[in-house]
C-alpha cells in the first residue's frame, strides 16, 4: 500500500511519492474550488496560499524523485500563464458582450455583431465604455474566474503527469 502523507501537500519538507502527489494536488484543487466558491475569486492572499501549496507539493515530488526543487517553477509558470491568458480573453469577451448589449446590438445575430465590431470606431467606443463603467470589467473578471481556474489546474495537471512518472535517480553511495 502506498504511503500517503498529506502533510507533503502543505509543507515543503517531506517527500511525495506519486500517490501522495496526486492526492495532494487533488486536495489543493478542492481547497481552490472552495476558495473560489466562497470569495468569487476576490482576494490575492488566498490565491497566494494556493500557489504556495502547489509549489510545496511539486517540490516534495521532485525531492522524492531525486530532482532539483527549482523545477517546481515549471507547473507554477504554466498554470499562472494559462490562468492569466484565459482570464484575459474570457473577461474581454464577456465585457464586449455587455458593451454590445448596451449599444442595442443583438448578440445572437453574428452578422450584426461583426458589423459593429468591424467598424473603425469600435475600439475607441469600447475603451471609453469600459472606462466609464469599471463595474462591467470587474463583473467580467469575476465571471471568468471558474474558466481561468480550470485552465490553471489543467496546465498544472499536464506537468503533473510528467512529475508523477519520474523515477527516483540512483544515489551515489
Amino acid at each position: 500500500m502506498a504511503d500517503l502523507n498529506l502533510r507533503a501537500a502543505f509543507i515543503p519538507a517531506y517527500r511525495a511519492g506519486p500517490d501522495t502527489y496526486w492526492l495532494g494536488l487533488g486536495v489543493i484543487a478542492l481547497i481552490d474550488a472552495v476558495r473560489l466558491t466562497l470569495t468569487g475569486g476576490a482576494g490575492m492572499l488566498p490565491w497566494l496560499f494556493i500557489l504556495f501549496f502547489t509549489a510545496s507539493i511539486n517540490i516534495n515530488r521532485l525531492r522524492d524523485a531525486g530532482r532539483q526543487p527549482p523545477l517546481a517553477i515549471i507547473p507554477l509558470a504554466a498554470g499562472v500563464l494559462a490562468k492569466s491568458i484565459t482570464a484575459l480573453f474570457t473577461s474581454a469577451f464577456i465585457a464586449m458582450d455587455a458593451f454590445l448589449v448596451a449599444q442595442g446590438v443583438d448578440t445572437g445575430d453574428s452578422g450584426q455583431v461583426m458589423g459593429v465590431v468591424g467598424a473603425p470606431e469600435f475600439q475607441a467606443e469600447y475603451q471609453s465604455y469600459l472606462m466609464a463603467n469599471p463595474d462591467v470589467m470587474a463583473e467580467a473578471l469575476q465571471a471568468a474566474a471558474w474558466a481561468s481556474t480550470w485552465a490553471y489546474w489543467l496546465a498544472v495537471g499536464a506537468v503533473a503527469l510528467w512529475f508523477a512518472r519520474m523515477r527516483p535517480r540512483p544515489r551515489a553511495v
